[in-house]
């Protein structure tokens, strides 16, 4: 079996930046508490440690000093990738092309680019949400945190207009990385001319990826970065070869606008008005209430999720199994990290240490349902198949690394704060 067929794909116009949401008091006042929780959690960051006060703070200064921040960031990315021998001429060309029209974030300590990519994806839902007639009566201010969680964290705070969405801090570019070690360990097939193909033969993926230390060495090294270092980017930079960036694009993009898709559903169902608040006391005596919501109510926004997911990615001219496996390839990329943080934490594996959300099995299985309804039976069978064919790549992959974790745990190696709460 191969795959380069699902490659035949239009490069769909890019939409306009949105615009810049309204600075009414209402959000002016969420915006402050958003600001006031990642403060509160600055001196932690894992970039503190890793590049300094300063780099921290030319992140903070976004909303002074704009395109100069990010001219500065991007140099930066291109020194430390041109020090691991990388030609960056065409990747830095493309950064440029993307932030050419980034949003400024509506706090001072959000990453320009990361909120970017958040901002565009959040704008695409909303689309697909109006044109399905769902209306969003509080709408999600969204922003990043180290919140110890690897779905989106929901916090209501007293304001009539808005609710405040924090993603895991590093969660996207950790699904960026880890989407790249997926793409790879499918080997490369001669296809015809201008087609990138792949084999999916269990045997040719096996033999690829025992055969291949470097993949490994890769999985292992963002895994490690951000599990040890909290950081995903802590893991040492490479370019991968130009055939395996359409497949890791795809997956990326999958997960990325399943979880904002997510996080839109609890807003439209109105599951955010309820749950089980956890009050958290931060800063000068404010509280929030962190919400944990009941397994039903999860599942639901999953298939908001995957309806937004799948609405998205179809506008790009692909086939529908390619896209929907990275729905699942979360759930197993979500698995990994749990795993790891456990061995290094416990010295064994165990469930449910990071999240209160379902267990991956039956989130996988809900998606399942939502699929077959949505494409028959027949055609859900094909993208059921190469989903289980990924998930059977991440866990071989993890099977023959998760030695060295148990290896890190003998010689006293913690995950990073962040996974601790």
């Amino acid at each position: 079996m191969v795959f380069g067929k699902f490659f035949r794909r239009s490069q769909p116009t890019s939409p306009p930046p949105p615009p810049e949401p309204p600075r009414d008091a209402d959000y002016l006042a969420a915006v402050a508490v958003m600001e006031a929780l990642q403060e509160h959690k600055r001196a932690s960051h894992p970039l503190m440690k890793l590049v300094g006060e300063e780099a921290m703070l030319s992140r903070e200064s976004f909303n002074r000093d704009g395109s100069i921040v990010l001219d500065k960031m991007i140099e930066e990315m291109m020194v430390k990738y041109k020090e691991a021998g990388l030609d960056t001429g065409e990747l830095e060309a493309r950064l440029r092309a993307e932030v050419a029209n980034v949003p400024k974030p509506p706090s001072r300590f959000e990453h320009p680019i990361n909120y970017a990519i958040i901002a565009k994806i959040a704008d695409t839902a909303e689309a697909i949400l109006r044109g399905k007639n769902m209306p969003i009566a509080k709408r999600p201010i969204f922003g990043t945190l180290q919140t110890g969680r690897l779905n989106g964290m929901a916090v209501r705070i007293k304001n009539d207009k808005y609710y405040l969405i924090f993603i895991e801090d590093g969660l996207f570019g950790f699904a960026n990385l880890f989407s790249k070690c997926i793409a790879q360990a499918f080997p490369p097939k001669d296809g015809r001319e201008g087609e990138t193909t792949f084999s999916t033969d269990d045997d040719d993926v096996t033999l690829n990826i025992v055969s291949n230390d470097e993949l490994l060495e890769r999985f292992f090294d963002v895994i490690q970065a951000y599990v040890v270092a909290g950081y995903p980017h802590a893991a040492r930079p490479y370019i991968p070869h130009p055939r395996y960036a359409g497949l890791a694009s795809i997956l990326t993009d999958t997960m990325e606008h399943f979880i904002i898709g997510h996080e839109y559903g609890h807003c439209v169902l109105g599951h955010l008005e309820g749950g089980s608040p956890q009050k958290a006391a931060f800063g000068d005596g404010q509280e929030v209430d962190l919400l944990s919501l009941p397994w039903k109510q999860e599942l639901e926004a999953d298939y908001m999720g995957f309806m937004v997911a799948m609405e998205a990615m179809d506008r790009q001219n692909l086939h529908f199994s390619l896209y929907y496996c990275g729905m699942e390839a979360l759930f197993a990329t979500m698995t990994v990290i749990e795993r790891a943080v456990s061995i290094l934490r416990f010295g064994e594996v165990r469930e449910q240490v990071l999240d209160s959300h379902p267990p991956s099995d039956i989130r996988r299985m809900g998606l399942r349902m939502h699929l077959e309804k949505a494409v028959g039976e027949e055609g859900s069978a094909g993208a059921a198949e190469l989903a289980n064919k990924v998930t059977a790549i991440i866990e071989m992959m993890w099977v023959l690394t998760e030695p060295r974790f148990q290896e890190m745990r003998e010689q006293g190696v913690q995950p990073h704060e962040n996974w601790l709460h």
